[in-house]
């Protein structure tokens, strides 16, 4: 048996980070969203195979040893989707029963073992891993099962929450037999194409099939969260920060007051008097924190960034070499790395800051922005907006495409 994980989607709802930084190695709770899922797949398995589209080739460089299959693609528009990367995939890399994952999700609590003893026994075309939603609304957003045991009977793409006949999600981990892959995907994505369709969306493989081949389900409980968006991308890693354990370097300089569960201080961190850690947070080698700071709760900062004197950094994430001005403000943001921002200045939620970018004194960057790589903001601006200034200079594109946040 065979594990899958697909990456092949080009993030672009999470751009300018994914301009520069494929979205499965995003960092998720001080590491890359894949190796969660890689870790969910070993003792499982007996080969990884990663799908990717072409211009994901830098992955290579961090998943060292995986087989990836790069799809022929170049551009968003042109993309395969879920359903024909599948098809593409194991095609590639050779028939059998595949354990698939999409890249997007962040999953605890799932027990991939018992999820592929189920399959096992079972011996069904396919196991779709259902969680359970507690808040009701959130139906009219997934595929919904419904179960009899843990037999599928029923699938509602989206439904409306008046009309839905379960709070079973379909989480894109499936369990599926060689079987299915060879005979029954392929005619699926033919008939769809036939009727002018694209065969893109998993929630209408399975509504499609429901009836005609046996297909269970296995529910679990506990955190399910995907980093496709700004928001869910945030939300997650603040999700998946609950779980870090704390350890504070004896090779760090340490003068603040630590609070809270789950800090991580590693070798290299200077931390002057007067500031405050809120857990949980990580803060990685070599990073300068000034007096009066006060970082966290839920906040990663990555190697080599300096924060400044009376800066408040909370629920965000900062990539590597970010200099921080005196007294800054970012709440719930993303800030790429080699990122400049001047004293005084606002960032607030769920916006993102692109790599090499300046953000000057006093600026304020409202919610929900997005300022591309290498765009100056002036100082006392006020930007409420996506600012997106394309990389013409080539010297700067390739600073872009050959940076790498890990290294």
């Amino acid at each position: 048996m065979k594990g899958l994980i697909l990456v092949g989607g080009y993030g672009t709802r999470l751009e300018p980070l994914t301009l520069r930084t494929p979205k499965a190695l995003l960092p998720v709770g001080g590491k890359a969203n894949i190796t969660y899922i890689i870790d969910l797949l070993k003792g499982v398995v007996d080969e990884i195979v990663i799908s990717a589209n072409e211009k994901q080739k830098k992955m290579k460089d961090f998943l060292k040893g995986y087989k990836f299959v790069f799809e022929p693609t170049n551009y968003d528009s042109d993309k395969f989707g879920a359903i024909r990367a599948i098809h593409y995939a194991v095609n590639q890399a050779g028939m059998d029963d595949y354990v698939v994952v999409g890249g997007d999700n962040w999953l605890y609590g799932l027990d991939m073992k018992e999820f592929v003893k189920n399959y096992q026994e079972k011996k069904p075309h396919a196991n779709i891993a259902l969680f359970w939603l507690e808040d009701k609304s959130l139906v009219k957003y997934y595929g919904i099962a419904v179960l009899e045991g843990d037999r599928i009977v029923g699938f509602q793409e989206k439904p409306k929450v008046e009309e839905a006949k379960s709070r079973l999600a379909s989480t894109m981990v499936y369990a599926i037999n060689k079987e299915f892959l060879e005979k029954y995907l392929p005619e699926y994505i033919e008939s769809r194409i036939r009727m002018g369709l694209k065969p893109d969306i998993p929630g209408e493989l399975w509504q499609h099939y429901v009836d005609r081949l046996f297909l269970i389900g296995t529910e679990f409980k506990g955190h399910w969260g995907d980093i496709g968006k700004p928001k869910t991308y945030i939300e997650t890693n603040k999700t998946a920060m609950n779980y870090v354990k704390g350890n504070v370097s004896k090779e760090a300089e340490v003068n603040a007051k630590l609070v809270g569960n789950g800090i991580v201080i590693k070798e290299g961190v200077r931390i002057e008097e007067g500031a405050k850690i809120k857990g949980p947070a990580i803060i990685e080698r070599n990073v300068e924190i000034g007096k009066n700071a006060i970082i966290g709760p839920y906040t990663h900062i990555m190697h080599d960034s300096k924060i400044g004197e009376g800066s408040m950094i909370e629920g965000s994430i900062v990539f590597e070499r970010v200099e921080v001005g005196e007294y800054v403000r970012t709440l719930n943001c993303v800030i790429d790395g080699e990122v400049k921002i001047g004293d005084d200045a606002r960032i607030e939620d769920f916006s993102i800051i692109g790599f090499g970018s300046e953000i000057g004194e006093d600026a304020r960057i409202l919610s929900h922005s997005r300022i591309w790589p290498f765009v100056r903001v002036n100082n006392e601006a006020v930007i409420k907006s996506d600012v997106i200034w394309p990389i013409v200079d080539t010297k700067l594109r390739k600073r872009l495409l050959e940076s790498k946040y890990w290294e």
